[in-house]
């Protein structure tokens, strides 16, 4: 059997997100401190890197600088990857490593 592997590095992916929530920020970009500043449309940097991802179709992807919450990647998943993909996470304040996995596939995977 072969998988497709694949990390994506996505740069302060938490700015996507209402500070805390599964939300996606809705507001003009506005400087927000040491952490950069939130993308000024959040829903078309979304899309791009879903386009990315879905023109690759890894069966397993490597998140670096993703969201800090496990809820905030579901909810990128869910929205943007058609929700074909489990969300494994070792959550961190402001930048979290995560691990989608396609569902489905023939293996057995625990955190």
């Amino acid at each position: 059997m072969e998988l497709k592997l694949m990390s994506y590095n996505l740069e302060w992916m938490a700015n996507f997100f209402v500070t805390g929530k599964a939300e996606f920020y809705q507001g003009k970009s506005r400087y927000t401190g040491r952490y950069g500043r939130k993308p000024k449309d959040v829903q078309m940097v979304c899309r791009k890197i879903a386009g990315v991802i879905n023109d690759i179709d890894p069966d397993i992807l490597g998140i670096q600088e993703g969201p800090p919450k496990i809820s905030q990647m579901k909810l990128f998943v869910k929205e943007y990857l058609d929700d074909k993909y489990d969300v494994y996470s070792m959550e961190h304040t402001r930048q979290s490593i995560h691990a989608l996995v396609k569902k489905n596939l023939p293996i057995q995977v625990t955190q």
